[in-house]
């Protein structure tokens, strides 16, 4: 905008502050224009985030903090958020409350208000509210908060405009005296936070409905009961892994047919204008050959997976999960909010590492870490896939099959998070560090085409561009291994022959071996680096079909055994780079980086060694 005339241009800071799943960060994307990613659950927002607006010619930073119920803080997430609002210095606290929930939210609100006297209430939600019958008288509410109060909707932007006018009012007051105006000396008996919470409510809020959350405790009834919850749960994921699958094939093969056409046009091209036979071969069948193969096997799978499960997220069913969860993750020696962190790590590893902010100081947070690598990431699910229909022979004609492969594999890995979880949590002592305090928040109707779009971007894209990056000076680096020669061979044949013995012990060979190794920045171009490196593969190109691939694995002397082992390392091999230097930063310990590290590799080593020695031994009778 532009300023005034004669005025001067300001900067200020703000701080938005409230309870978990309050919005918060929905509000921070509909005041900055950003498309952070939100959820619909509790520890979403783990750490601080930064942005900025210009309202009426003045400029303002706004620091998005984790979500807290309380000044007195539980977990890492927390202790940020509380060191910033205690020892910072800023402008204007807007604190966000739930219309739904007011009188939990005040708890927060009073304590925050005493801390802070140029302060906005943002009664976000209040479309939702307003939905399930509940009125709020906000004029009564900022008379007896002496602070402003601003109804909004972040999801629609409604109320925005409005909150932003009243930031810039606070902004204006903090340059003078401050003088903190709200006192419970107002209220009579001097009343704790609990009790005065309790009083402002029942005197600002009615409900005209009997029960405002009826809808919701009608699905809880099925959905978290024993007898419906994981039966439920579970079936939501086999859904999502058959959909994937289904959806998957066709998109596939026909970006596989793009990369082939594109690469038969490079090489006229690079024919046409004399480019050099080994820059030629170098950059084409390294570099972009590799990066197709990336795009074409790990693009479509992905784009379906991510979108299915962020919907779920939005619905709401992901903190029900971590409830279902909860005396399982007990029994291991932690608990429930470990599902949340096991769910962040379903979509990147390095998320989920990054989420475990939220299980509290001490040993449960360090076992979350150590064992969120050992369920399959976002990377993973495509690799699994396409293997998975190696071993029924077929993935588009047995899509429910294969599914149910996948869907198996990953139950795997969740069962031995919890062996592992359990082992971990003697060998760190068994004590206990934190509790399990889950808010369950309301179902909601996804944002359909938002909720797919914003996943499009923010995970699938964000993760294939990662691997993209990667894949393109990986095959280039394929291509000197396979150009580059050792006593009559390649290099990449020489690793591929003294990894064999361990890879044949493992039920693998040496070049499945060889592609973890080198794929160890990103786990979506191990299987391309694979194909890349098998003979008969370069005959077919990127133009391959799912069948293509599978005959160049059996001419490679590929079988069941071979590809169930694959899969097993897969999910079982150490983090990708960029998670572990994620566990180093969050840990900040070179021993434990190092275990979580050995962790999940020594699973995949014994578990492979085990099938394999299985097969073999079944083979003698």
């Amino acid at each position: 905008m532009i300023p005034e005339k004669g005025k001067v241009p300001q900067s200020f800071r703000v701080v938005l502050s409230g309870n978990p799943n309050s919005g918060k960060s929905t509000v921070f994307n509909a005041m900055t224009g950003l498309n952070r990613h939100t959820g619909n659950w509790a520890g979403k927002t783990v750490e601080n985030a930064s942005a900025f607006y210009s309202f009426e010619g003045d400029n303002y930073e706004i620091i998005d903090i984790p979500g807290i119920y309380s000044l007195e803080a539980f977990s890492k997430d927390e202790q940020e958020a509380v060191d910033l609002l205690k020892n910072s210095s800023y402008d204007v606290l807007v604190i966000v409350a739930d219309a739904t929930c007011l009188e939990r939210a005040l708890l927060l609100c009073i304590s925050e208000l005493e801390l802070c006297s140029n302060a906005v209430v943002c009664l976000n939600l209040s479309d939702e509210a307003k939905k399930r019958n509940i009125d709020i008288d906000h004029k009564k509410l900022a008379g007896l908060l002496q602070a402003p109060v601003v109804p909004t909707s972040a999801r629609s932007k409604a109320g925005i405009r409005e909150l932003k006018a009243e930031i810039a009012g606070q902004a204006a007051l903090s340059r003078k005296l401050r003088v903190c105006s709200f006192s419970k000396c107002r209220f009579e008996g001097e009343p704790d936070n609990a009790t005065l919470a309790r009083t402002i409510a029942e005197e600002t809020v009615s409900c005209k409905s009997e029960d405002c959350f009826k809808r919701d405790r009608k699905i809880d009834n099925i959905v978290l009961t024993k007898k419906y919850g994981v039966p439920l749960m579970l079936l939501m994921i086999f859904a999502v892994f058959w959909l994937t699958i289904v959806g998957a094939n066709y998109p596939s093969e026909l970006l596989r047919s793009m990369f082939s056409e594109i690469e038969a046009a490079l090489v006229s091209l690079f024919e046409a204008v004399n480019i050099n036979e080994t820059l030629k071969s170098a950059v084409i069948y390294g570099m972009f050959r590799t990066s197709g193969n990336v795009v074409s096997v790990m693009l479509p799978p992905m784009a379906i997976f991510s979108p299915l499960f962020n919907l779920l997220e939005d619905s709401g069913l992901l903190p029900r999960i971590a409830f279902n969860t909860d005396g399982l993750f007990n029994s291991a020696g932690t608990n429930g909010k470990n599902a949340l962190t096991m769910c962040m790590g379903f979509g990147c590893s390095a998320c989920g590492v990054t989420s475990c902010r939220i299980m509290g100081g001490g040993n449960d947070r360090k076992i979350s870490v150590l064992t969120n690598s050992l369920v399959p990431c976002n990377g993973k699910y495509p690799s699994l896939i396409l293997l998975s229909g190696f071993i029924l022979g077929s993935g588009e004609k047995n899509s429910f099959l294969s599914a149910l492969v996948v869907f198996l594999f990953v139950l795997a890995a969740i069962g031995v998070t919890f062996v592992a979880t359990k082992l971990l949590s003697v060998l760190f002592g068994g004590k206990r560090s934190s509790a399990f305090v889950l808010e369950l928040p309301p179902y909601r109707r996804p944002q359909f085409l938002k909720t797919v779009l914003l996943s499009l971007k923010d995970n699938t894209l964000k993760i294939l561009g990662r691997a993209v990056i990667v894949a393109a000076p990986g095959g280039l680096v394929l291509w000197l291994l396979q150009n580059t020669d050792v006593n009559g061979v390649s290099a990449l044949s020489a690793m591929s022959s003294a990894l064999d013995p361990a890879g044949r012990f493992l039920g693998m060979d040496g070049v499945i071996i060889a592609a973890f190794i080198l794929g160890w920045p990103a786990n979506e171009i191990v299987v391309p680096i694979m194909l890349t490196c098998y003979p008969g593969f370069s005959a077919i190109g990127n133009s391959g079909t799912a069948q293509d691939i599978y005959s160049v694995f059996t001419a490679n002397g590929w079988t069941a055994v071979t590809a169930v082992c694959t899969m097993l390392f897969f999910l079982f091999h150490f983090p990708c780079a960029t998670t572990v230097l994620t566990i180093k930063k969050e840990l900040s310990s070179l021993k434990l980086t190092i275990l979580a590290f050995i962790l999940p590799t020594s699973i995949g080593i014994a578990l492979c060694c085990a099938v394999s020695a299985l097969f073999r031994l079944t083979a003698l009778f």
